[in-house]
């Protein structure tokens, strides 16, 4: 029974939320690139298409789980999710510093050390584990989860905090700032999801992992709406 209460909750965030996911990522991503396609949106709209293509994958990994093209499928998945976020901490530092001569060097090298950053945490030995003792679902250790963890609130969520409170600090216009409200909802609750994906795929408890497949439902897409009604539908 709770064998199969794991495998109906994963396949209900998989199949179901991860389908979703990604023809939503990818049409805001197509809107905000419609709009106007510039570094700013092209940026953002990163944001939006590399988690979108890591759902995909992860979806395609079904069909291989098995195999080790499987692992390879989820491996680049996983990385693409994890990459993505880094493009949001350059979005808006760009809007922070608008005024600024922000060099493009100075965003490319953020982006190249924080994606080898991760292609090494990703090489740790034992860090994810995809076998039939986890019935060919992924499985992350605890030395793997706190890696993780210790990773992303370093640099992408203590960044966003940092860099919200400034930028939310250079608007006097009272819409405008109800505007970054919704943005800030947005991006933490992607925040949010992130960490409790992780903590998913590490602690298999039947129980959380149904709840959270709803949860995740009720949260991820809320937020990538508000990210873009908040700011990236004006840009």
């Amino acid at each position: 029974m709770i064998l199969q209460n794991t495998i109906w909750s994963r396949i209900f965030l998989i199949l179901i939320i991860h389908t979703f996911l990604v023809l939503l990522l990818y049409y805001l991503a197509l809107r905000i690139l419609k709009r106007s396609y510039n570094k700013t949106t092209l940026t953002l709209s990163m944001f939006y298409i590399l988690p979108a293509t890591g759902f995909l994958l992860n979806l395609i990994f079904l069909l291989y789980s098995t195999t080790i093209l499987g692992y390879v499928l989820y491996f680049i998945a996983a990385y693409l999710i994890l990459f993505g976020f880094i493009f949001l901490i350059v979005f808006i530092k760009n809007l922070v510093y608008l005024e600024s001569s922000v060099s493009n060097r100075k965003d490319v090298l953020i982006i190249v050390v924080y994606a080898i950053i991760i292609l090494i945490i990703f090489s740790y030995p034992g860090g994810i584990i995809i076998s039939e003792k986890t019935n060919w679902a992924p499985l992350f250790s605890w030395h793997f989860f706190l890696i993780i963890y210790v990773f992303f609130t370093v640099f992408i969520t203590f960044p966003s905090i940092f860099l919200s409170i400034k930028l939310y600090k250079t608007f006097i216009d009272s819409k405008l700032k109800k505007k970054l409200k919704y943005f800030f909802c947005g991006i933490f609750g992607m925040l949010f999801a992130f960490y409790g994906l992780i903590l998913y795929n590490t602690w298999h408890d039947p129980l959380f992992r149904a709840v959270w497949a709803l949860i995740v439902f009720n949260l991820v897409i809320p937020s990538g709406l508000l990210i873009y009604y908040g700011i990236g539908q004006n840009i």
